[in-house]
Parts: structure tokens; C-alpha cells; sequence
């Protein structure tokens, strides 16, 4: 698992439009999923032993749309 903090995350939710911390799976075949969004106090409390963590230093994290076609 990776702990991103120190990031403006716009997560979409309306009940919790921007957070400072995500964190990712990288281990399994649910790779790059995001596991939690939230305060970095609350992921580092419940992930903080298992997670590598990485400084986003301020930078913004915007959601992503994979779209599967070309054309």
C-alpha cells in the first residue's frame, strides 16, 4: 500500500469535496485501487504501519476517467 499526503485530493463526493490524504493498493490484482481518501491523521492511524508513505508536497490529485475506446 502507498500513503499519498500533503495533496489536495477533489474526490467528487459532496459530503467530502477535497481531502489531504489517499491511500492506493499496489500488491495484489487490485493494483492502483484506492483504498481510503480522508485526513491524513485518520489514514496514517489506520494504515501508517502497513503503507509506504509519499509526500505529494502540496500538489492537487484530480479523479480520472479511463475510457476503454478509440476512435
Amino acid at each position: 500500500m502507498k500513503l499519498l499526503y500533503n495533496a489536495k485530493i477533489h474526490t467528487l463526493d459532496p459530503k467530502q469535496p477535497v481531502a489531504d490524504s489517499l491511500v492506493i493498493n499496489h500488491h495484489t490484482q487490485h493494483e492502483g485501487r484506492i483504498v481510503a481518501v480522508g485526513s491524513h491523521q485518520q489514514l496514517q492511524a489506520e494504515f501508517g504501519s502497513m503503507a509506504k508513505q509519499v509526500n505529494f508536497s502540496g500538489r492537487t490529485i484530480l479523479p480520472g476517467l479511463t475510457d476503454s475506446h478509440i476512435h
